[in-house]
């Protein structure tokens, strides 16, 4: 009988184009192969060329597949590496030679997606710790390793950097560890200009080795302002006083929640109850729209009037806030879907574009900016679309839309959900130069991802936002006041 492990391993190298489920577990059946790492190996050993149907060009090819999904598998969502590295970090905290550890690079700056793990170490006896790594649940395989550093793969694919730090160089290597190359080259130009250099060993000023005791005096040193990690990846974005950072407890309810009534997985009543349960003070209901009914099981005109019943049921029953909203589609033509008569009986609209993404530039921009200007538009969802780690971006003139939305008093998303994190943070300055609002939405289709909104709130902390920038900071007796709707 095959196991749930075996299975999973067999739809892992399913994923090759050129290996059909017969081939899987033939592979499987005879060489004990479950991971891309396993197969890779025995194509590069030809290895199977003793198998019916596996001549040398094709373990070549799955050569190339394999490469080409692990390029991609490199790409891990800030949810999942942020889970991965939480776990081997504790595991490492708990080695007995390691007096201390800590997550560094990428993944510190809560970067939108992460290539790869990074992590440093203060401990008495490297060969120790990677006799202790080799016994960790998820570990693959070394990938390299010496005197201070191990580079090691996780079984999901994860790679990680561990270095070993001493004591005193400790806060040095988590400073040069932590930002970007770009933001690190920028910051040692003008610690020249100040008669200081950044060196392997420390900081230095002149031959003398600064004394460091937190990465507050490094920053003290150079007469500069603390930049706390997650704005340390272009230098020339945050050099002024910095505001202090936003906390997931702040966020005062939700928008943007689907439930069972288009491609939701819960309830209605199972995520307003467990909204509540999260101590929010109000939950937005907004499932797709009728344009999606094929897709995503989007609600015509006679299903919306049903679930307002049902909300209007449960509003009696909860103490939560319950907004009556829906994700409208952004048609071709800019128009929302839906008639006014029904638009305007929501709490709130969101318009998103979900079809129809390959339009130029010029076009795409147009079809928004006419969503814009529909006086029932309250916010504008996901505003370029993008899937990461594999669908980018469509063509759109952002800074144009973010201008206009601002204009129109319409709030833009941040679409929370890990694998959209869309506003881009590299955006977000114009919404705090325009004085403009954004809405940090998680985009549930589940309970599980009601709290997705912590990774929104990551990414505008990246961009230094306020708490005057966020609309769902607002309690539930004000939040709807900033929708251009309730202002008339």
């Amino acid at each position: 009988m095959t196991t749930k492990n075996e299975t999973s391993g067999i739809e892992k190298l399913m994923q090759l184009p050129s290996l059909g489920q017969k081939k899987a577990q033939l592979v499987f059946d005879i060489f004990d192969i479950t991971s891309l790492s396993e197969l890779d190996l025995a194509c590069r050993q030809k290895r199977l060329g003793s198998l019916e149907g596996f001549s040398d060009q094709l373990q070549d090819k799955l050569i190339e597949e394999i490469s080409e999904i692990k390029k991609r598998e490199a790409i891990n969502l800030i949810s999942d590496a942020t889970h991965e590295g939480n776990l081997l970090l504790s595991y490492i905290k708990n080695i007995k030679s390691v007096k201390k550890a800590d997550i560094v690079g990428q993944l510190r700056r809560k970067a939108e997606v992460i290539n790869y793990l990074s992590i440093i170490v203060n401990t008495a006896d490297i060969d120790s710790l990677k006799n202790e790594i080799e016994k960790y649940p998820n570990f693959e395989n070394f990938v390299s390793s010496n005197d201070t550093q191990i580079e090691i793969t996780l079984k999901n694919e994860i790679h990680c950097s561990i270095a070993s730090v001493s004591e005193q160089d400790y806060v040095y290597k988590m400073f040069i560890s932590t930002g970007s190359n770009e933001y690190i080259e920028s910051l040692k130009k003008v610690a020249l200009n100040k008669g200081f250099s950044f060196k392997n060993e420390g900081l230095y000023q002149g031959d003398k080795k600064v004394t460091l005791s937190s990465e507050e005096d490094i920053y003290k040193a150079l007469g500069l302002n603390y930049i706390f990690p997650e704005r340390r990846e272009i230098f020339e974005i945050n050099t002024g006083v910095q505001p202090p950072l936003l906390v997931k407890e702040k966020i005062k309810g939700i928008f943007h929640c689907h439930t069972q009534f288009s491609d939701g997985v819960n309830t209605l009543e199972e995520m307003v109850s467990a909204a509540q349960a999260l101590g929010l003070e109000y939950i937005g209901i907004s499932e797709h729209s009728a344009s999606s009914e094929k897709l995503s099981n989007g609600l015509k005109k006679s299903r919306v009037l049903e679930q307002f019943k049902i909300i209007e049921v449960l509003q009696k029953k909860y103490k939560i806030k319950i907004f009556k909203g829906i994700e409208s589609d952004i048609l071709i033509d800019g128009k929302l879907d839906y008639d006014d008569s029904i638009l305007k009986k929501f709490d709130f609209v969101i318009g998103s574009v979900h079809a129809q993404f390959d339009l130029d530039k010029n076009t795409m921009t147009k079809r928004v900016q006419k969503a814009l200007n529909n006086p029932y538009l309250d916010i504008l969802g996901h505003p370029t679309g993008r899937m990461m780690p594999h669908m980018p971006a469509y063509k759109i003139d952002l800074n144009l839309i973010v201008t206009e939305a601002a204009k129109l008093g319409v709030v833009v998303e941040l679409n929370a959900a890990p694998k959209r994190l869309d506003l881009d943070w590299r955006v977000l300055p114009l919404i705090k130069m325009l004085n403009s609002k954004v809405s940090i939405n998680p985009d549930a289709h589940s309970v599980a991802a009601l709290e997705d909104y912590e990774w929104g709130i990551h990414i505008a902390n990246k961009a230094s936002l306020e708490e005057k920038h966020i609309v769902n900071m607002l309690p539930a007796n004000l939040v709807l006041k900033t929708f251009k709707r309730h202002q008339a």
